[in-house]
């Protein structure tokens, strides 16, 4: 939460001194909308701090044509999960994920984030992208 809060503080501020706008994104996760495991209150809270970060600098930054913006990914194959998925420790995506059946991949998640900093998001500011193939629809 720290390191979302002072990096948007800092961007906001530089952006806002060069007077052409900005795109920020900030990087939360599902788990700040719906806890799914024990003993990660602190992460889950964070994250949903970063969610009304997000809002809150949207607000504050519109004057300046800032939007910010952030994605909250769901699981993702990356170094750090691909241990925890090949002991089925996350469960089986066939039973968790309705769309495509798998786990998230980063390229996907990365993609999100360049259509938030595109033109094709100019009028998008404020919101959170869920990227979790369907999780929390279950």
């Amino acid at each position: 939460m720290r390191g979302s809060f002072l990096a948007t503080q800092r961007a906001g501020a530089i952006m806002s001194r060069r007077g052409v706008g900005g795109r920020i994104v900030n990087v939360a996760s599902i788990q700040g909308l719906r806890p799914n495991a024990p003993g990660v209150s602190h992460y889950n809270v964070t994250k949903a701090g970063v969610m009304m970060l997000t809002k809150s600098a949207a607000l504050e930054l519109a004057p300046a044509v800032i939007a910010v913006n952030a994605v909250a990914p769901g699981v993702i194959q990356t170094q750090g999960t691909q241990p925890l998925m090949d002991q089925n420790a996350l469960g089986d995506p066939a039973d968790l994920v309705p769309y495509g059946q798998r786990w998230g991949r980063a390229a996907e998640v990365a993609d999100t984030i360049l259509f938030l900093v595109s033109p094709a998001a100019s009028y998008i500011t404020g919101e959170t992208i869920i990227i979790d193939g369907g999780y929390l629809l279950q």
